[in-house]
């Protein structure tokens, strides 16, 4: 699981996508930060959703609006069957020109936080059906061929529809969210060498205390721990794709003691590394 999503979803000239995320033990949504919107729709189950340390009770049916660059997540309520799509898709889906009169009307605003959108969208809300409906038929456009036209005309009448019951913003900006993005940023590029909590710190304007606490609130996991999953993830990717040893991939990725990396790759992963490989080598 990537903990920031820092890849274009979509392609470079059609910066949309849809994803699909099934589990048997509860709904989960690992933290990450992203420079495109998403929406996200719960088809199962319910939990705690976050966006920007927002909290949220969520069920089946519920919408999320989450707004670029703002830190989100969701942690399960209980261990039940749980599934949810999300439409993550950047502002060039609707113009190609920030000089252009859609853009400064209606996306710019957005972006700097001059309008807000409602997060959190239930059936009590009046115009929730409408909204459902559109999101349900992007969903089910997405997955045909040749869909562009037909899922950016359903995408525009659904941020339409969300504009049209904004509020005003103060614009100000989440000065804390900016500055873990910055270190998150930091940690996603440069993973494989060796990172300290004093460097990110230092690279958020923070305090080590005031650091490691603000990252904890938004991401409701600890700054190490942050970092020892990337590297598990980015590990399973080459375990899973790359032809190295496994201990070429454990340097690779950040671990310089190997015995270390097959410990606590097991114990956050419930399997051991050659387990991972194993089980690549069979989809083959």
């Amino acid at each position: 699981m990537e903990l920031k999503q820092d890849v274009t979803h979509g392609t470079w000239d059609y910066p949309f996508q849809v994803h699909h995320t099934e589990t048997s033990d509860g709904l989960y949504l690992y933290p990450h930060v992203h420079n495109e919107f998403e929406i996200t729709c719960i088809t199962k189950g319910q939990g705690i959703f976050y966006i920007n340390n927002r909290k949220y009770s969520i069920k089946e049916g519920d919408i999320l609006f989450v707004p670029s660059d703002n830190i989100h997540l969701a942690n399960k309520i209980l261990n039940t069957p749980s599934s949810f799509f999300s439409i993550v898709f950047s502002p060039d889906c609707f113009c190609a020109s920030t000089q252009s009169h859609i853009y400064t009307k209606y996306i710019a605003p957005v972006m700097d936080g001059r309008v807000l959108f409602v997060p959190h969208l239930d059936n009590s809300v009046s115009w929730y059906n409408t909204a459902w409906e559109l999101v349900k038929e992007i969903e089910a456009t997405a997955a045909e061929a040749d869909n562009e036209l037909l899922c950016q005309s359903s995408l525009m009448k659904l941020w339409h529809l969300f504009f049209s019951h904004s509020t005003e913003g103060n614009a100000s900006p989440n000065i804390d969210s900016l500055r873990l993005k910055t270190a998150i940023d930091y940690m996603h590029t440069h993973f494989a060498e060796q990172i300290t909590v004093h460097d990110l710190a230092k690279l958020s304007h923070m305090s080590e205390g005031h650091f490691s606490r603000t990252f904890k609130v938004y991401m409701k996991i600890s700054p190490v721990n942050y970092l020892i999953q990337l590297r598990i993830d980015k590990s399973i990717n080459l375990l899973q794709k790359s032809d190295l040893s496994i201990g070429e991939i454990a340097l690779n990725c950040g671990f310089n003691d190997f015995s270390y990396f097959c410990k606590i790759f097991r114990k956050k992963m419930n399997c051991s590394p050659h387990d991972v490989r194993d089980k690549a080598k069979k989809f083959l």
